[in-house]
């Protein structure tokens, strides 16, 4: 890397590609929280605990899912619980390797 002025396209302070990949990773958490936030906000609306889950893998979401403990009258019908079931299905594999759950609590 040269330095400014020394013929270099590298602008002092200029974002690295890791930088930008950290921002676009942050943008990515963000926007997946605002996902599980949307289905928290459907659990209030049908009188559930809010809580909302979206499971993402390789960038997309694979399970995506709000409290339904009332509604279906199971107590295991916890928004985590339901995404992780959809995930699975969506992998054809228990194992959820390489996903991220975002959940609101």
């Amino acid at each position: 890397m040269g330095t400014w002025g020394g013929g270099t396209s590298q602008l002092p302070n200029a974002p690295t590609s890791q930088a930008t990949a950290v921002l676009e990773a942050k943008d990515n958490h963000e926007h997946f929280m605002r996902l599980a936030l949307q289905q928290a906000q459907r659990a209030l609306e049908d009188d559930e605990v809010p809580v909302g889950a979206i499971i993402t893998h390789e960038g997309r979401v694979i399970g995506r899912a709000h409290n339904q403990r009332e509604r279906l009258k199971d107590p295991t019908a916890h928004a985590e619980m339901i995404a992780i079931t959809q995930a699975a299905e969506h992998l054809q594999n228990w194992r959820l390797t390489g996903a991220t759950l975002y959940v609101t609590l």
